[in-house]
């Protein structure tokens, strides 16, 4: 692709149901949700609106819009499947548009644990919970655990 030339912006996040085209002024980044749509399979990450790079023989940092628009997470069995069957099949959607890293990292947490990602993984491509939590150690939490919460 010839430089200055735009990629085709194809399957556009949705935000409150609408095509998301621009970035709000002071936004940091957003977390979403990309769903298969035959499957209804889901994956739930956060990604950033702005890249900081240092330029080669610089000290000062350039500020760079990232390619939020074209980004599939990081889970490879999902842009695998995207390759696969196309991104038509997939419905991209943004929770939540954050201005501070610390709240995007916090509202990613606790949208996963809340859509309880770690007890029913069988519905999701994540495959932890910020690198601390697995599934592994939690199908079944429920029935093998009593608890009372006042």
């Amino acid at each position: 692709m010839a430089r200055g030339k735009e990629k085709p912006y194809l399957n556009p996040w949705l935000f409150n149901g609408k095509p998301f085209d621009t970035v709000p002024e002071g936004a940091f980044g957003f977390v979403y949700l990309i769903t298969e749509l035959e499957t209804g399979k889901r994956y739930l990450g956060k990604k950033v609106f702005w890249f900081k790079r240092k330029q080669a023989g610089k000290r000062a940092k350039v500020v760079k819009e990232s390619d939020w628009k074209h980004y599939w997470s990081s889970c490879v069995a999902l842009k695998d499947l995207v390759k696969e069957k196309g991104v038509d099949a997939f419905k991209r959607e943004i929770l939540a548009v954050c201005t501070t890293e610390r709240d995007m990292n916090y509202l990613e947490v606790k949208y996963q644990f809340g859509f309880n990602i770690l007890e029913q993984p069988e519905g999701w491509f994540n495959e932890n919970i910020n690198g601390n939590w697995y599934p592994k150690n939690y199908v079944g939490l429920a029935e093998r655990t009593s608890f009372s919460i006042s």
